[in-house]
């Protein structure tokens, strides 16, 4: 069985993954920069982590 905190990591990851290729696609069509500020992602899959956790307590 997966424990909660795997599932929790799979799901931020899923989702940080999807919001920095949004950026990217975001950067794309405005021509703009398309570098990926590491902190933000990082801070994102923290975010989408500890929420899951909560979640899955409840």
């Amino acid at each position: 069985m997966i424990s909660k905190e795997e599932r929790a990591h799979d799901f931020a990851m899923m989702i940080t993954k999807l919001a920095v290729q949004a950026r990217i696609d975001m950067a794309k069509k405005n021509d703009s920069d398309t570098s990926i500020d590491g902190e933000r992602a990082m801070f994102a899959y923290i975010d989408a982590y500890k929420q899951t956790l909560e979640h899955l307590d409840d």
